[in-house]
């Protein structure tokens, strides 16, 4: 057994705690923990906040819509992807707060809201310029590899897949030569920017109204997980 559900005030305080057993994903304890607290603590309403992992469209679909529960969680990054590429997000939406409400027809009676923090969007690119670097070098050690004959073409070959199936693989023009089997690679610049357009963004998600909370007050709901992964995280150790 193992403690996996954290029960905390506003301030991050812990509360209470519930024990699983280990094996039980964290999806599958959350309903049961909302009926519960809504017994124990008399809690009416409930609005659950959970993160992308946590309350996803499955769970919201066959847990908190036929319980009555209001949720916010945030959209995984392939469907923030989708909306980009449909222009619902755009850097021009934001204003000075940092953050912008959105809607989409895709998600009815919801209220989108797209958050924008500087500090992580410096550390993509950064962490994407190193992972970048990183690849040019290898491609460039595995020429002078196949060039110096120290390994066979074969494994050459095998290496090269590889680079071109890693997550910085999608970023580069890769160009072989079938008659003397001499490749080379090259940045695509549009791949980059198209990665680099959602660095430093979020997308939160509700169905909440503005009156029950409004646009700050989901924003700092959401923030708020992180003092409970702080709460757990020191109970752990």
């Amino acid at each position: 057994m193992r403690f996996r559900d954290l029960l905390c005030n506003p301030e991050g305080c812990p509360v209470a705690v519930q024990c699983f057993a280990g094996n039980v994903a964290d999806p599958d304890t959350l309903a049961s923990q909302v009926a519960s607290l809504r017994v124990r603590y008399g809690l009416q309403p409930v609005a659950v906040v959970g993160d992308r992992g946590m309350i996803d469209q499955t769970r919201v679909e066959a847990d908190w819509e036929p319980a009555g529960c209001d949720w916010i969680t945030a959209l995984r990054h392939d469907t923030m992807r989708w909306l980009a590429d449909r222009k619902v997000i755009q850097p021009s939406l934001f204003d000075r707060h940092g953050f912008a409400s959105v809607t989409a027809p895709d998600f009815p009676g919801e209220r989108l809201l797209v958050c924008y923090n500087p500090l992580v969007a410096d550390e993509r690119r950064r962490k994407r310029d190193a992972l970048l670097d990183a690849t040019e070098r290898a491609v460039r050690e595995q020429a002078a590899a196949d060039a110096a004959g120290t390994v066979d073409r074969d494994e050459c070959n095998r290496r090269l897949g590889g680079l071109r199936r890693c997550k910085m693989g999608k970023h580069f023009d890769w160009t072989f030569d079938e008659g003397t089997q001499a490749f080379r690679s090259e940045r695509n610049a549009a791949a980059v920017a198209a990665a680099a357009r959602l660095d430093g963004l979020y997308v939160i998600r509700t169905r909440l109204t503005r009156k029950e909370l409004d646009d700050a007050a989901v924003i700092a709901a959401y923030q708020s997980l992180a003092r409970v992964e702080r709460a757990c995280r020191s109970l752990r150790t």
